[in-house]
């Protein structure tokens, strides 16, 4: 196996804390199909790094990733670490190594940690304290969003974004309950922005399924005097598909760009949707103010999507790979329409 997996612990006095963390390991191995994986501790406990790595070589590793299992990045993992790597690495000529950040350094870690005390404080309290008080949500409605808004900003970094762009990204993370939507989302320059003016003037929604548009607001979108359109089980759609041999979302795209080739189109679930409206552009029948392109799956998302991006002449919000669906294409469209009506937070 060229490809290894090396999980360093600081090691403990404990052998039962040391055997915890090698069991633990253990049962890492079935989630890394194809890898050398290995535990080791950096002091106090056995095998040590050298041990380790030596082992790894000797399965025919030529290439190990080193994960420390560290909270803080203080100097073990600044210093200590990183030097013993190099150090044990330089024995294996033609060894590369990569040390990851540090266990700590994920929002996931902490967002369990949240979990343990709000565990510990349902357990606590006594039968008889009221329901909502015992999980330890006694939380007026209103305050409901803002508090899981507080929560999203502790699970990522939200400041490299806009004060618009950072709106959509909260409304996506909090529609999905996944910090990585941060990373994943993406849009062109002032793509944003078009949105927003784009439900200004007004300008109506088209989305691929009827989930996506009943998720998105329909008092935000009568505010604004937008619609909100789906065009899948439109008189007529499923039996033209079928004497084509195509998706009803091919046909339903088709449907749509005919009756509002200038709408704000947000597809989430069909790829086949998304391909098609970019050919659609290309033949001058499509005229998107904006093209929310976040579909979900394993056969043409990313590609449909990886499309999308690669288009300067559009305006696009995207989110990259595998993941999105429907909440999140509503999500979108939702923080949009909220920043176009109130303006977006400070």
């Amino acid at each position: 196996m060229p490809h290894a997996v090396l999980f360093l612990a600081h090691g403990s006095r404990s052998a039962d804390a040391n055997r915890f963390v090698l069991d633990q390991v253990s049962a890492l191995r079935s989630r890394l199909p194809g890898l050398a994986v290995e535990a080791a501790f950096l002091q106090l406990a056995e095998p040590g790094l050298d041990e380790a790595l030596a082992s790894l070589v000797g399965a025919g590793a030529r290439r190990v990733v080193v994960v420390p299992l560290f909270l803080a990045p203080g100097n073990h993992v600044t210093q200590d670490l990183p030097t013993a790597v190099r150090r044990a690495a330089g024995r294996h000529p033609g060894l590369d190594t990569v040390v990851t950040r540090p266990l700590g350094a994920e929002p996931e870690v902490w967002a369990a940690a949240v979990g343990l005390a709000r565990q510990a404080l349902f357990e606590s309290l006594p039968p008889g304290d009221p329901p909502m008080q015992r999980w330890g949500y006694d939380v007026a409605p209103q305050e409901i969003e803002g508090r899981s808004f507080e929560i999203i900003e502790g699970l990522t970094d939200l400041t490299r974004f806009t004060p618009a762009e950072k709106a959509l990204v909260q409304r996506v993370i909090h529609a999905t309950g996944d910090p990585s939507f941060a990373d994943l989302l993406a849009w062109s320059a002032g793509a944003v922005e078009a949105g927003i003016e784009a439900f200004r003037a007004g300008a109506p929604v088209v989305t691929d399924v009827e989930m996506a548009r009943a998720g998105v607001s329909k008092a935000r979108a009568e505010r604004l005097g937008s619609t909100v359109e789906c065009f899948l089980n439109a008189p007529g759609v499923p039996d033209e598909a079928r004497q084509r041999g195509v998706t009803r979302s091919i046909v339903a795209t088709e449907r749509a760009a005919a009756a509002c080739p200038d709408a704000v189109f947000a597809f989430g679930n069909a790829p086949t949707a998304l391909f098609r409206l970019l050919e659609l552009v290309d033949e001058g029948r499509a005229r998107p103010r904006l093209v929310i392109g976040v579909v979900v799956g394993f056969v043409g998302a990313a590609e449909s999507k990886e499309a999308l991006m690669a288009r300067p002449d559009l305006a696009w919000i995207a989110v990259r790979g595998n993941k999105g669906g429907s909440n999140v294409a509503a999500a979108c469209v939702n923080a949009l329409m909220k920043t176009a009506l109130e303006g977006a937070p400070a």
